[in-house]
């Protein structure tokens, strides 16, 4: 997962440099550091879910070892 995010903060800061000529680079760092932002929450949020998920699993997992032992 953090593959794909320094992959989607690489992109931004590449179209930072197409959104500079276009706005000035006042703007375009604006821009690009609030879309970076953005995109870290998202992923936490995403991680926290799959981290959640994984416990649950890994819980019941151990709640079915448990079970099959007695």
């Amino acid at each position: 997962m953090l593959d794909k995010f320094a992959a989607d903060v690489d992109q931004s800061i590449q179209g930072a440099t197409f959104l500079k000529r276009k706005t000035g680079i006042i703007d375009a760092i604006i821009k690009v550091t609030s879309n970076i932002q953005r995109m870290a929450t998202t992923y936490k949020e995403r991680f926290t879910k799959e981290l959640k998920g994984k416990a649950v699993t890994s819980a019941r997992l151990c709640d079915l070892k448990t079970v099959k032992k007695h």
